[in-house]
Order: structure tokens, then C-alpha cells, then sequence
């Protein structure tokens, strides 16, 4: 199954910057802060003037939806900033130089000590305004319980949770409280993706035979 893409790859974003001459003024653990002067003529001066934007480049993440025993899990999740518990896929950031579908194993194995030989992508998504990263979204089949979790600081509780299928569709993907709700609605439910969209829903009745 290919990627279904949504927007500008981040990657190709901050090209075009780098080439216009942007320069990095800001180099965190998460967060890059990129400058680019323009310069233009005033219309109503007639004089030259140079304005200032901004590009915020931020690290991928990769989430993966996880079937094990005919059910997706994910987690009720409490973490630091956030102000009530929320679910979501297993996922994180993308650390450097991983391929996105190796960091949606990872964090699903870190975060609810799951594995699997059968992973595919549901589709990547890259925001169209002044910040520039790609969020990657898989599902993994046939999951098997090998580890307990291991979690991280910011991470304060992760609660596993399994429902159908079919009730996960119809329940989780409308739900204000699923952090992933806005993305996967965009992945799977816009009619470009029609044929991506049976196919993944193939795959869950699949796996719930």
C-alpha cells in the first residue's frame, strides 16, 4: 500500500528555504528556528524594505496503529502539558537518521511492548503554514506481547487499551479525546484515498477473522 501524502513533504519545504538564502538561528532538541530576509518594494513609498519570516522545522514522528488478537490497541495516555488523559497510536519522534517505519516499531515496542514482522502505512502528513515536520502513520498486524513498557520522563502513564476493529472506526476516529482523530479522518475518509481506504479496512477485517 503507497503513502497517501497530504500536503508539501517538510523536506522539500525547507529546501526551497535553504536555497532562498535562509539561515538557521535556532538549533534545540526538538525544534529548529529558520530566518529568511525579503526584500520588497513598498507600493505606496516606492523604497525598498526588507521583511523578516520565520520557519519552524520540528522533528518527524511515527505512530502505529497495533492489531493483536483480532483487536487495535493504543494507550490512555497522561503526560506532562497536557491537562486530562487522551488516547493515542504508539508513537514518538523519529530520532536521527531512522527510517520512520523502524521508529513506529520502536516506540510501539517502548510503549506497549508489542512487535511485529507486518507493518504498513497508512499515510504521512506535513502542515501547510510556517512550521515544517511530517507525521507518518503505520499499522502493524499480528502484534505479539513481548515486553513490559518503558517509558519515558514526559510519559507519566500509559494505560493499554483494545477494541474491535469496526468499533474503532466508528468510535475512535471521532473522538475529540484520540489525538490522532483530525490525521488518520484525513488519511483514510478524504476521497482521494477511496482505494487506500478499502484496503486498509480489508486489512482489519482481515485481521478480525
Amino acid at each position: 500500500m503507497e503513502y497517501v501524502k497530504r500536503g508539501e513533504n517538510h523536506r522539500d519545504k525547507l529546501k526551497r528555504w535553504l536555497d532562498a538564502g535562509a539561515r538557521l538561528v535556532y538549533d534545540g532538541k526538538i525544534f529548529r528556528l529558520y530566518e529568511q530576509p525579503v526584500i520588497f518594494k513598498n507600493p505606496e513609498t516606492g523604497k525598498e524594505e526588507t521583511q523578516i519570516y520565520e520557519l519552524v522545522e520540528r522533528r518527524d514522528a511515527a505512530h502505529v496503529l497495533a492489531e493483536k488478537d483480532g483487536k487495535i490497541w493504543m494507550a490512555l495516555q497522561v503526560q506532562f502539558g497536557y491537562p486530562k488523559p487522551f488516547y493515542a497510536p504508539f508513537g514518538g519522534f523519529v530520532d536521527n537518521k531512522e527510517k520512520p517505519d523502524v521508529a513506529a516499531l520502536r516506540e510501539m515496542l517502548e510503549e506497549g511492548g508489542f512487535e511485529s514482522d507486518e507493518i504498513f502505512p497508512i499515510g504521512e502528513l506535513s502542515p501547510q503554514n510556517s512550521m515544517a515536520w511530517t507525521e507518518y502513520y503505520f499499522y502493524a498486524k499480528n502484534c505479539r506481547k513481548v515486553a513490559n513498557q518503558k517509558l519515558d520522563a514526559a510519559e507519566q502513564q500509559m494505560t493499554l487499551i483494545a477494541m474491535p476493529p469496526k468499533k474503532f472506526m466508528k468510535e475512535m476516529l471521532f473522538n475529540p479525546n484520540f489525538r490522532a482523530a483530525d490525521d488518520l479522518k484525513h488519511l483514510l475518509l478524504s476521497q482521494p484515498a477511496a482505494a487506500d481506504v478499502a484496503r486498509f479496512i480489508g486489512m482489519f477485517d482481515r485481521a478480525k477473522s
